[in-house]
């Protein structure tokens, strides 16, 4: 229950983030356009559980929570601007459960998950898999951890309106995959860590508007766009008995990202 409120509420602002713009206008963008808005898409939905590289203990470990994040938005405020001046977005916000299991030699596998909500003619949903291998519960590094992670993450985004004079619709796809690294120092109730990761992110962008008042006007766009890059990263994870609090920072592709955890360890 307390997961589906923060889902209505994040929503509501991504809402207020992307269709105060106007669906018609993001009818618009050119193919350079979509290329660039899908760098802040994927810099704000890329996925990330904020956690360090120590494994969940030597046999056994199960860690639930809740991530939310913030991403720059730089790029679509930029674009959208040629057709509105005066729109701004400050950022873009991201939010999903997550959980994350681990096993013996530190072989771990991990979920992301926001259930599809629709609000207010808006939809949005996403899903990521991922596994981890924390190479130091295998050839132990005095206080250094290391550990290897590759994910999946799907998300997909959709609008659409109709009223007397116009109807409108937007469909965004987002599919990102990640492989990378983590170094971290444990200190015992906190573990300070750096990440390097390669993205790879295809996104698919079509939105259609048409003005029902004579005369009869249609716009559409149907654009693919493929972005790769690295992701560096620096974070901290406090280890409370049986709590979990991550805080991260990091970027892609001129995109800025801050990342908050909230988790119990079993």
């Amino acid at each position: 229950m307390k997961f589906r409120i923060l889902s209505i509420v994040f929503l509501s602002v991504f809402t207020l983030s992307l269709s105060s713009f106007g669906v018609n206008r993001f009818s618009l963008f050119t193919q350079k356009q979509s290329d660039a808005i899908f760098k802040d898409l994927t810099g704000a939905l890329n996925y990330s559980n904020a956690s360090g590289a120590e494994s969940l203990g030597k046999f056994f470990g199960v860690q639930v929570g809740v991530v939310g994040a913030l991403g720059t938005a730089k790029e679509i405020e930029k674009q959208a601007q040629t057709y509105d001046p005066s729109f701004e977005i400050p950022f873009l916000p991201n939010l999903y459960a997550f959980a994350m299991v681990t096993g013996p030699f530190g072989i771990g596998v991990e979920v992301g998950y926001f259930p599809e909500v629709t609000l207010s003619d808006f939809t949005f949903g996403s899903f990521t898999i991922g596994g981890r291998w924390t190479v130091t519960d295998v050839v132990e590094l005095s206080r250094l951890r290391v550990a290897l992670k590759a994910n999946y993450s799907k998300t997909d985004l959709s609008y659409s309106s109709e009223d007397s004079t116009t109807k409108e619709s937007m469909d965004i796809g987002l599919k990102i995959q990640e492989y990378g690294g983590i170094l971290g120092i444990d200190l015992v109730f906190v573990e300070p860590y750096v990440g390097i990761s390669y993205i790879l992110a295809e996104g698919d962008f079509s939105a259609e508007g048409t003005s029902l008042s004579p005369p009869v006007v249609s716009v559409t766009a149907d654009h693919n766009s493929k972005l790769k890059g690295f992701k560096p990263s620096l974070g901290l994870e406090f280890k409370i008995p049986g709590l979990r609090i991550g805080a991260e920072c990091s970027h892609f592709s001129g995109a800025n990202r801050i990342t908050a955890k909230l988790a119990i360890k079993i």
